[in-house]
């Protein structure tokens, strides 16, 4: 039988469902979720191209350091959070290889005294460090903090990438670099794009699977993907609002980064109802191009 899956899906699916396995009252995909999705996936060619540039690598320590910097943006009172960012990293293990060109966290879900968290193992992060790898890493840390929060992991069929990709957004919309701005949304374009075509194609080829187990693997794949655009249509809906008023939607992150709220919570006290939602998602995609892209 063709393997459709690379290993590194399938240990990624493995590691999904063992998290999943022993919690009963995971939030599931909502028809609103699956429209969000589609429409992010008929979106694919709307989202506009910028272009890669060749940016110097950076060292560890200037990665690190950066990102406490880049993570302070969402501080509103002495520095909190980005404090908080500099502890943690000295207790999680960080692995360079040069097998992977991109960061990914390694998580060990546990029934704590508040219920179930995810708590990391260890951030992989590639050999060649680049200077756009400052949001990357932002990304992993904010995963890292709301999933302290067990109402937080509830959410994480559905929501689960949506606070760390604005994170990357907001970064990006920031930095007074062209290039590594550019070079930030690259990496989030190339992401996009591969996951929409890779999941076309497991739709294409999952119908001829017979064996239950890979056919549950691909549907798990399939799931992780739908999660992810369900995550980034709303990451860009807090994107528009974010632009007009930074101060309100900083405030709101920075109470599920430090565990008095969830991103559920965020997208209520943000959006009135589900026209306002895609109002703002229209719009988000609209000041995507003309203030990130275009600089």
């Amino acid at each position: 039988m063709e393997k459709i899956l690379s290993q590194d899906e399938i240990l990624r699916v493995k590691s999904s469902l063992v998290s999943k396995s022993s919690i009963s009252s995971l939030v599931s995909f909502s028809d609103n979720d699956l429209d969000n999705a589609g429409i992010i996936c008929n979106d694919i060619y709307t989202i506009g191209d910028s272009f890669i540039t060749n940016t110097p690598s950076i060292s560890l320590f200037t990665l690190i350091d950066s990102t406490i910097f880049n993570m302070g943006l969402f501080d509103t009172k002495e520095y909190k959070t980005s404090r908080y960012v500099s502890r943690m990293l000295e207790n999680i293990r960080l692995n360079t290889s040069n097998k992977s060109d991109y960061m990914s966290t390694q998580f060990t879900a546990i029934n704590s005294e508040l219920g179930w968290i995810r708590i990391p193992d260890g951030i992989n992060i590639p050999s060649n460090i680049k200077t756009e790898s400052i949001a990357h890493l932002s990304h992993e840390l904010t995963h890292i903090m709301k999933e302290f929060n067990p109402k937080e992991f509830l959410y994480i069929n559905t929501l689960q990438d949506m606070l760390p990709l604005l994170v990357e957004l907001i970064i990006a919309l920031e930095n007074d670099d062209l290039k590594t701005k550019l070079n930030i949304i690259n990496r989030m374009q190339q992401d996009f794009y591969a996951t929409v075509l890779r999941s076309k194609e497991i739709l294409n080829k999952i119908v001829n699977v017979k064996d239950e187990l890979y056919r549950m693997y691909m549907k798990e794949a399939l799931l992780i993907n739908y999660q992810y655009y369900n995550s980034l249509y709303y990451a860009l809906a807090v994107l528009d609002i974010y632009i007009n008023d930074p101060f309100m939607v900083i405030n709101e992150i920075n109470k599920v980064l430090q565990g008095e709220a969830t991103t559920i919570e965020l997208i209520d006290n943000l959006f009135e109802n589900e026209h306002d939602k895609e109002k703002h998602y229209i719009n988000g995609i609209t000041e995507y191009n003309s203030y990130i892209l275009k600089g």
